[in-house]
């Protein structure tokens, strides 16, 4: 019988716990942290000098709120947030510029049009589930190149629904959808060399036609 309070008591006390933590949580870039994927150094010989002009809307209805984890998780600005991610491809060797109503950095530059669809935390069970959704369109001189729809979800054990247990959430399912976006930009990125090596291929074969035909003469 003392066993069996003993257990009771353990797990009152262990629900009082969680609810003395009931202040909302806010993310920030300063807690940003994108995790590296080990390939940064194989990515920036082939990228090259490859341009990226980003820009980044946030389509949710509710712009603040990130869901909730025991107790409500807000952003002052994604879109903040995101960029501050996003810079995190210069490591790869891209040249990342954010849309400020300049025009594009080249005539080459790659165009990404980001739409923040969704980004949430919740609660499941003893877990914490994070999801992260969001479109990109990236266009090159007007010219639509990919239109594709980005997820990143990391779930693991809900331990005390801590600031930095959610921060760290939201810094590992955007490292997930991060990875599929520099799987995308490897080989968007070398559209413009391909089409660079054919166009001096065309020009070589064109003036030694030429050349031909002079000595013909």
């Amino acid at each position: 019988m003392n066993k069996k309070f003993y257990i009771i008591g353990a797990l009152l006390f262990l629900l009082m716990l969680c609810g003395c933590s009931s202040d909302p949580v806010y993310i920030s870039k300063s807690s940003l942290d994108i995790t590296d994927d080990g390939q940064n150094g194989q990515e920036t010989s082939e990228v090259g000098k490859c341009q990226l002009f980003i820009t980044i809307t946030d389509e949710r209805p509710d712009k603040k709120s990130l869901g909730e984890l025991q107790r409500p998780v807000y952003a002052e600005d994604m879109t903040d947030w995101l960029s501050e991610a996003f810079k995190k491809l210069r490591s790869d060797g891209y040249q990342v510029v954010f849309n400020n109503g300049l025009e594009a950095i080249g005539g080459q530059a790659l165009t990404m049009d980001v739409k923040l669809k969704k980004a949430y935390i919740k609660s499941v069970s003893a877990s914490k589930i994070t999801n992260v959704v969001f479109g990109i369109r990236y266009f090159r001189n007007d010219n639509m190149l990919k239109d594709k729809v980005y997820r990143g979800i990391d779930e693991r054990i809900n331990w005390a629904s801590s600031e930095n247990e959610i921060n760290s959430a939201f810094n590992h399912a955007f490292t997930k959808a991060l990875l599929a976006i520099r799987s995308d930009l490897k080989e968007l990125c070398k559209i413009p060399e391909e089409k660079a090596i054919s166009k001096k291929k065309n020009e070589d074969e064109l003036f030694c036609c030429i050349h031909k035909f002079k000595v013909r003469l």
